[in-house]
């Protein structure tokens, strides 16, 4: 039984083409429900590190249903780590069952949001440029190479906001079109410091689309 106050994400089984991929859903009140994109870390468990960890943290206490899942391979999901194209059809079906899980839960129409963490972020921005309901796009840390993929395409759609750890701004960066652009003094590109104050700007950017 859960209490109210209580934080319990819950298992869940995200079904990827022929794979099943092992995921936690948290329920929220709140719109936008939060799809997070974990990095392509080495072994172990992506969902569980402690930066995708604090985030789903940050999305409940904002009282924000959140989705956060396994890539093929990784953890208890099936298959073998793959590349990028992979990695997208395993969001799209996590993106998938999270708005299901939102329009039995709420009446209107659901509005949801992506949160890409480092090479998620890769995932992340194409599933936001095939998604025209999505209504914000959050990259944290995300390869520079991002950078060049967003300034190519004149910005971004949904508003998109970059969240970069301390001492890795981008050279030349300022905020353009719908993007934008914050640098977080007291964290560290290896997540070991200020994990709250991750959490903290991403849910004062998704407070601010009202």
């Amino acid at each position: 039984m859960v209490m109210k106050g209580q934080y319990l994400e819950r298992p869940t089984i995200i079904a990827s083409g022929d794979l099943f991929l092992e995921g936690l859903f948290h329920r929220g009140s709140r719109s936008p429900g939060t799809l997070i994109v974990s990095p392509l870390a080495e072994g172990g468990s992506p969902m569980e590190l402690p930066i995708t960890a604090e985030l789903a943290w940050a999305m409940h206490q904002a009282q924000r249903a959140t989705l956060r899942f396994n890539p093929r391979g990784f953890g208890a999901s099936q298959g073998t780590p793959s590349g990028s194209a992979e990695n997208l059809d395993d969001a799209r079906a996590a993106l998938r069952s999270l708005r299901q899980s939102q329009e039995g839960a709420i009446d209107q129409a659901p509005r949801l949001a992506l949160v890409g963490v480092q090479d998620g972020g890769v995932a992340a921005l194409e599933l936001s440029r095939e998604e025209p309901d999505l209504i914000a796009l959050v990259l944290l840390s995300p390869p520079a190479a991002l950078r060049e993929r967003l300034l190519a395409a004149g910005g971004s759609k949904p508003p998109t906001f970059v969240l970069l750890p301390e001492g890795m701004g981008w050279e030349g960066s300022e905020d353009w079109g719908t993007v934008r652009i914050e640098e977080i003094a007291g964290t560290d590109p290896k997540f070991l410091k200020g994990l709250p104050l991750f959490g903290r700007a991403v849910t004062r950017f998704l407070d601010g689309l009202g």
